[in-house]
């Protein structure tokens, strides 16, 4: 292939345009409540981003992990609709506790102590942390 693009006639194919198309498995760790900043603008952007994930990612897919400040958007009716479409969703139950939220633990939803919530962390390895 010859560097001068006037005269290019191959087309370079990027693993990554190869790779959405399939589904593959994306792990996110959510451990604030907001996204950049703590402030209407940071909630307005994480918002953004979980509506992104509920389009764009495959039902099932998705691995989440919540903690922090992270479990304060368990009521959220968008966090409702993510924890749905993930295929498990791991949360610590120290920040549940610190930060007195209510969650019922069933179906995907994995509660655990903050070392084995981090042994998870580590075993999965997140694609995106917020």
């Amino acid at each position: 292939m010859r560097n001068d693009p006037e005269n290019r006639t191959e087309i370079e194919v990027f693993n990554e345009i190869e790779l959405d198309e399939h589904p593959r498995e994306l792990t996110v760790l959510i451990s604030r409540n907001y996204y950049s900043e703590d402030s209407e603008t940071g909630r307005d952007l994480l918002s953004a981003f979980i509506e992104t994930l509920l389009s764009k990612a495959a039902s099932g897919n998705l691995v989440l992990f919540i903690n922090g400040t992270g479990v304060k958007l368990l009521a959220s009716s968008l966090m409702t609709e993510l924890i749905a479409s993930a295929g498990i969703v791991y949360i610590c139950s120290d920040s549940l506790k610190a930060y007195d939220v209510d969650c019922e633990i069933e179906g995907n939803i994995v509660s655990l102590t903050s070392a084995s919530f981090f042994e998870e962390v580590l075993k999965y390895r997140p694609s995106i942390s917020i």
